[in-house]
């Protein structure tokens, strides 16, 4: 039988280890992924207790329709068109408060989009989105990406 005999350290081996320490500070200090929607509140955001009641759409050559439903402390409704050439933009887009005598409504404004083609399988957006009123900012929503499910 062989004798054990400790591998000294090598400098790829130090520079892996600080790598993985400074991989789980930085995780930690981010505090992980933003909330999903947020309310405006005067200078800053505030987190929505929110949920995904659906999201569908469908792709049509360049263009995508979809369909979204928030529930939890508000329900909001959003609904926008994408076009897809090569980059995904957003063409148009509404939004409203459901299910509230005072709802509110507005426009649909995309800070970012991640839409992944849907070649061989459901289409799936996601990003970052404003959802605005004439006087400003109602909502923003950090939509991870989600498979459109089929219109209804």
């Amino acid at each position: 039988m062989g004798s054990f005999r400790p591998v000294a350290a090598t400098g790829s081996l130090i520079v892996w280890s600080m790598l993985l320490a400074g991989g789980l500070a930085l995780a930690l200090a981010c505090g992980g992924p933003p909330p999903l929607a947020e309310r405006s509140e005067g200078s800053g955001w505030a987190p929505l207790a929110a949920e995904v009641i659906t999201l569908s759409g469908q792709r049509d050559g360049t263009r995508v329709v979809f369909h979204l439903e928030l529930g939890g402390e508000v329900r909001l409704v959003v609904e926008g068109e994408l076009h897809v050439d090569p980059q995904p933009r957003l063409v148009e887009g509404v939004w409203r408060e459901a299910g509230s005598a005072g709802a509110r409504r507005g426009t649909l404004s995309a800070l970012s989009l991640d839409f992944l083609g849907g070649q061989g399988g459901r289409p799936s957006l996601g990003g970052r989105f404003l959802l605005l009123t004439p006087a400003g900012p109602a909502y923003r929503l950090n939509l991870p990406a989600i498979p459109l499910d089929a219109p209804r």
